[in-house]
């Protein structure tokens, strides 16, 4: 299967229709998942994010993101607002997390389908809470770094990896990747501590972490492994996030 979305605005600048659609690999049986109507005054602009399909391909997770929303990379705690599924044959979306509960907005990191768990950065107390799909808040994790705290991403072996960091102004003097075992108990292991670390893209296996590299001149992506090597890096521009997602 594949699945895509689109916004519509409208022609008065009030309103937008946003779509979700999936079919096979080849195109065929498009089929309408999500068609909404958006109120720009009230919600601004935002599109449906598709983010995966079950482990049984039997449904598809999607949230919201933003367009428009200005701030340094510091300005953002999650990838995106809220959490929802539907049957790849079409029906009511089913509502599985909502930011608004913990009152707080684009707040989701991640979450794992297997184990039944999401991850969230809570922005004022700066820790990561990991829940169940209730939102009972299972553990709460205290990071390295006060000023910071980034999206928390699982990896495919469960750990989960996420980006704090002391701010000096804009800039992480120093940032750091940390990594959390299940059941997420432990004090977070810091694989590296830098002044290049910003943002945790993802991982691309079970031992390598892509992130966003803070150069002198420029800002490009790097590839960490697990003991907190540098293995590669990829000044800008360049399209390995984006191929990668």
């Amino acid at each position: 299967h594949i699945a895509w979305s689109w916004v519509t605005p409208d022609p008065g600048g009030s309103t937008a229709r946003l779509e979700m659609w999936a079919a096979g690999m080849d195109g065929s049986g498009p089929n309408t998942l999500v068609d909404q109507q958006l109120d720009l005054n009230q919600d601004g602009m935002r599109f449906l994010e598709t983010l995966r399909f079950s482990a049984d391909r039997e449904f598809l997770y999607y949230g919201y993101s933003t367009i428009g929303l200005g701030g340094a990379w510091s300005s953002f705690y999650g990838r995106y607002d809220n959490l929802y599924r539907v049957a790849f044959t079409g029906g009511e979306p089913e509502l599985i997390f909502d930011c608004q509960t913990v009152d707080r907005f684009m707040c989701l990191g991640d979450f794992s389908e297997e184990a039944g768990l999401l991850a969230y950065v809570d922005n004022v107390e700066h820790v990561v809470k990991v829940t169940d799909w209730s939102g009972e808040t299972l553990t709460t994790i205290e990071p390295p770094g006060a000023d910071y705290v980034g999206y928390p991403v699982f990896g495919p072996a469960g750990e989960l990896a996420f980006v704090s960091a002391d701010l000096d102004g804009l800039a992480p003097r120093p940032g750091y990747i940390s990594l959390v075992s299940p059941p997420f108990t432990e004090l977070p292991r810091t694989i590296l501590r830098d002044d290049s670390v910003s943002v945790l893209w993802q991982w691309l296996d079970q031992e390598h972490l892509l992130f966003e590299h803070l150069l002198e001149q420029n800002v490009g992506t790097a590839l960490v492994d697990t003991t907190g090597l540098i293995v590669g890096t990829w000044p800008f521009p360049n399209y390995l996030q984006s191929v990668l997602k």
